[in-house]
């Protein structure tokens, strides 16, 4: 009975679930289209219709871009937003136009994607730019952050994005729940603006009860969309490299929109529905995206990795194919805390999310002691353990403590200091598939402190390779803390380009950092003329500023403040630091200073 149920539930599912992303493509008669001549392109009928001035303003951007990148010959649009007189026009490129009685879409004949960026000025003139080019960097430092934040537009803008550390990729849906891998494996994608995209169908019936994932499509690492296909009746977008399809119309599904790795996206149209920006054939009460990504040997996502070249995903031993589920696994640490300082008399325990672990208690105050039930705030010691996936690899673990610590894989000793210190810590080994990871903590300082994180495959790329040297004027060097104090070594290390502008709100900075207690330092050499500056600053939590050898701004507290501050400044390439902490919930900063007036370069020093 068991057997035929099994077989029936497959037959079942191939005949309901054909839900595979081919798109189909808006009607128009390929006569009316002609080849158009050298240096030209056409702009063929798409989800939305350009003004005159807007038809003139992307035809000269993408005469612009032909210095940078081959052009195609046909384009369409498949998206367009307004914001405060600044136009975000999501494109498509074709080599050849739909025949007779076809449509386009975003896979058939379609060689391109991306942004057009458009501001309308006060003369008249469209200043714009195509994604990709010098030309449209420069324009997106010129959005306002009222319509744009610094962390989108680093999402945005390919040139930026492509010099990120790797995002780690959680499956874009609920923990603890499945989805089935579709029956075309792994097919094409349909877009080419990084290269060549691959593409897999992940379904659901959204019974829960069954372990199977709610309609709830999830983003599968932190950033903003920077593409999107809206044709009424479903809506794909891009965020960060990855492609996600068959949405339903949402407020967030705009250019520009943030979102922390796990946020809800929105809904996936169920059933069956016929559209240019993505259809599907399927039961309907089942829903399902078709998930493209940049393609190469492999992709790593929720723990698994996909090889492209037998279609399975791979983890430890375990495979998964088609028709078979995949479990989103939760990153979970289990914690326990002791009341004395041998981890024995135990007085609370619960689950945490987190990718790494970061731990700081307060010499005084509200965590001074572990959670409620654990009296013996001299005194007492924690236990944190998951599992974690590695996909193959050397990987280096390093350990920051303010009292002892132990660091365990699978029970067997990697790192150990027990007797308590002040110190940063790595240890290298080869792991792959799923393995323990425990921490053992013992306070044996005030302000004790843990923070726990691993480079490797999968993981965060070392710090070295995301360079170590100031940038060149105009770019700042981003160091991230996984605590307040700036403490030990940065988790992570970035080159950002343009003003800090961070609005974090609830989120963390991303790259497994926790959402609070983090901080930042930001350095620069920045190029002044002689004259009075005016530096603006926004803060929630704590900050500091120090140009050249001066302290400009000294706010190292809890606090949501802004700071109107005047500096008189000789001319020349001077360092500019900025540091910052998030205590609690919101976390912002925002830095820019202008010059407001001339003054004499012989009567200006430094001190």
């Amino acid at each position: 009975m068991i057997q035929s149920l099994r077989v029936l539930f497959v037959t079942s599912a191939i005949l309901a679930i054909l839900a595979m992303t081919s798109f189909p493509l808006t009607v128009f008669a390929h006569d009316t289209v002609s080849a158009p001549p050298p240096g030209e392109i056409i702009i063929i009928p798409g989800t939305a219709t350009l003004n005159a001035s807007l038809d003139r303003a992307v035809r000269a951007s993408f005469r612009n871009a032909a210095a940078v990148f081959t052009l195609h010959p046909y384009y369409t649009v498949t998206g367009l937003q307004q914001n405060r007189g600044w136009y975000f026009i999501s494109m498509a490129g074709l080599d050849t136009p739909p025949s007779r009685n076809q449509r386009w879409s975003l896979e058939d004949g379609q060689a391109w994607m991306g942004l057009v960026l458009a501001m309308r000025n006060a003369t008249g003139i469209w200043p714009s730019a195509v994604e990709g080019t010098p030309a449209f960097s420069a324009l997106l430092d010129k959005v306002p952050p009222t319509v744009l934040s610094a962390s989108a537009k680093l999402s945005i803008d390919p040139a930026r994005r492509r010099g990120a550390l790797p995002d780690i990729y959680r499956f874009p849906w609920q923990a603890g729940a499945s989805m089935m891998y579709g029956m075309k494996g792994i097919h094409e994608g349909g877009f080419a603006i990084l290269g060549t995209y691959k593409a897999v169908d992940l379904l659901s019936d959204g019974d829960i009860s069954a372990g199977h994932a709610p309609n709830s499509l999830l983003a599968a690492a932190p950033g903003a969309i920077n593409y999107v296909c809206d044709d009424g009746v479903s809506v794909a977008i891009r965020i960060g490299d990855l492609l996600y399809v068959h949405l339903m119309r949402n407020p967030k599904l705009t250019v520009g929109y943030s979102f922390a790795s796990g946020e809800e996206i929105g809904r996936m149209r169920t059933g069956w529905f016929n559209s240019v920006c993505g259809y599907a054939d399927q039961a309907q009460n089942w829903f399902h995206v078709h998930w493209a990504f940049p393609a190469g040997d492999t992709f790593q996502a929720g723990g698994w990795t996909l090889d492209l070249r037998d279609q399975l995903w791979h983890r430890g031993t375990e495979t998964r194919g088609i028709y078979e589920w995949l479990t989103a696994d939760s990153p979970r640490w289990h914690a326990e805390y002791f009341s004395d300082a041998d981890l024995s008399a135990r007085c609370n325990e619960g689950d945490e999310e987190a990718i790494f672990l970061f731990k700081q208690w307060d010499s005084a105050g509200d965590r001074a002691a572990p959670p409620e039930n654990c009296a013996q705030a001299e005194r007492f010691s924690a236990r944190f353990s998951r599992p974690a996936s590695f996909p193959g690899g050397n990987y280096t673990f390093h350990v920051e403590h303010r009292g002892g610590v132990r660091l365990k894989i699978d029970d067997q000793p990697v790192i150990g200091a027990w007797d308590g210190g002040s110190d940063g810590i790595t240890a290298t080994l080869a792991l792959s598939g799923m393995h323990d990871v425990t921490i053992e903590f013992v306070k044996t300082t005030d302000s004790p402190l843990v923070n726990v994180w691993w480079y490797g495959p999968g993981a965060l790329t070392p710090l070295a390779s995301a360079g170590a040297s100031v940038p060149a004027i105009q770019g700042w060097r981003a160091e991230y803390f996984g605590n307040r104090d700036l403490w030990g070594q940065p988790v992570v290390v970035l080159n950002q380009d343009g003003p800090i502008n961070h609005d974090w709100g609830l989120h963390s900075p991303g790259y497994g950092l926790p959402k609070e207690d983090f901080s930042a330092r930001y350095t620069r050499l920045a190029e002044f003329k002689c004259g009075r500056y005016r530096f603006n600053v926004h803060a929630d939590d704590g900050a500091r500023i120090r140009v050249g050898d001066r302290l400009v701004l000294d706010a190292w507290r809890e606090q949501v403040a802004d700071f109107q501050l005047f500096i008189d400044l000789p001319g020349g390439n001077l360092p500019v630091l900025v540091e910052y902490f998030q205590r609690g919930q919101n976390a912002a900063l925002a830095v820019d200073w202008q010059r407001v007036a001339g003054s004499s370069c012989a009567e200006i020093r430094l001190k």
